[in-house]
Order: C-alpha cells, then structure tokens, then sequence
C-alpha cells in the first residue's frame, strides 16, 4: 500500500514538473470590417506560427493569409515577431508602439511575459 501511495505522488510530481516546462499558445481574435478599414484586436501567447485574419499587404484574390509567430515577448514591454507572407520579416516594437509591415498597420497594445496584444488593421 505504501508503495502504491508513493509511486502515485511521484507521478503526480513528474507531470506537475512536466506542465511548469510547456509553453501554452494561445490566439484569441475579434475583427471588424466597415467601408474602409479592416481591424482585429488579437492576443497571443507562445511561439507557434498562425494565420492572420487576412493578408497584410493588400487584398490579393484567391491569397492565403500572412502568417504571425512571436518570437520574444517581456513584461519590460517589448515584443519581437515575425509576420508577413513570402516577403515577411522580423519586426519588433514597445508597448503602446503602432509600426507598418506592408499596408498594415499593428499596434502593440500589451505586452506580457511570452504574451502580447495587438491590433492590426489595413485599408480595404
């Protein structure tokens, strides 16, 4: 019995230790669209690649989404990720920061420990 209750709470302690190491990635999007402007408020966590909600440099018939990864997030308040399709880059900016990648525009809005929010809107 006591070998049992043992080797249960080592298991438990290896997947305590397991879950404490991993890395959660999150996206979370709320787009509108009027007449002229297309904008997204987005919040992300981890470092896995996503789909933007729609190309960030003009509407291209037939296009597949850019693609957006964070690649460094701080809570001193500067953020570094990639975004952009065949022609994307690295970009990097500071909380509050509005920067262009193509016709798009991002503003960093918060800027956590591996988390950032930002909002990113382009002309029709």
């Amino acid at each position: 019995m006591r070998t049992r209750v043992t080797a249960s709470l080592f298991a438990i302690g290896l997947t305590t230790a397991a879950l404490v190491g991993c890395q959660v990635d999150r996206w979370a999007e709320k787009c509108s669209t009027d007449a002229a402007l297309r904008s997204c408020e987005i919040s992300v966590s981890g470092d896995k690649f996503n789909d933007l909600p729609f190309p960030v440099s003009g509407p291209i018939l037939g296009s597949v989404d850019d693609r957006f990864r964070p690649e460094t997030a701080g809570e001193e308040g500067s953020a570094t990720f990639s975004a952009g399709g065949i022609e994307g880059g690295t970009y990097s900016c500071e909380q509050g920061q509005t920067i262009s990648i193509g016709d798009s525009s991002p503003r960093c809005r918060a800027i956590g420990d591996n988390s950032l929010d930002f909002t990113i809107s382009r002309m029709r």
